[in-house]
């Protein structure tokens, strides 16, 4: 024999409806793109063979600088570095990637071992110093 029981709770607090929008809808798609295209990125450099080289495959543009700050997986500590894609400037705003997505700032990362020997782990940080954008080259997200 089955038994099932059911409880039910009556919220006595006013439901707070936010309205959507094709703006708000269209914002909020921009910006999960811009996020998971950062992520792309940061995929592409710590994937990368020859220590963290860039190929003519790389998602990064020429100009991109990679200041790397521990440059040996040697010492057990990984590596660390610094990619650094430019100032905003002008419209477009940012520099274009080669995934058609405009980046502009800086993001530290370091890798604490090779990917191809697996365990891996990558960390990334956006500073307020040197805060990071992503976006169409109009409407830039600061992550």
């Amino acid at each position: 024999m089955a038994v099932a029981s059911f409880f039910g709770c009556i919220d006595e607090q006013p439901t707070i409806e936010v309205p959507e929008t094709n703006q708000a809808a269209e914002q909020s798609i921009m910006v999960l793109r811009d996020v998971i295209s950062t992520f792309d990125v940061i995929a592409d450099v710590a994937t990368s063979m020859d220590l963290l080289q860039k190929k003519e495959e790389s998602l990064l543009p020429s100009g991109v600088q990679i200041v790397f700050h521990d440059t040996t997986f040697r010492d057990g500590d990984g590596v660390d570095f610094t990619l650094l894609f430019g100032e905003l400037g002008e419209l477009p705003y940012g520099k274009l990637c080669k995934d058609q997505i405009y980046r502009s700032g800086a993001i530290h990362m370091s890798v604490s071992s090779p990917f191809s020997e697996g365990n891996s782990e990558v960390h990334i940080q956006f500073s307020e110093q040197e805060p990071y954008y992503t976006g169409n080259g109009q409407t830039m997200s600061k992550l």
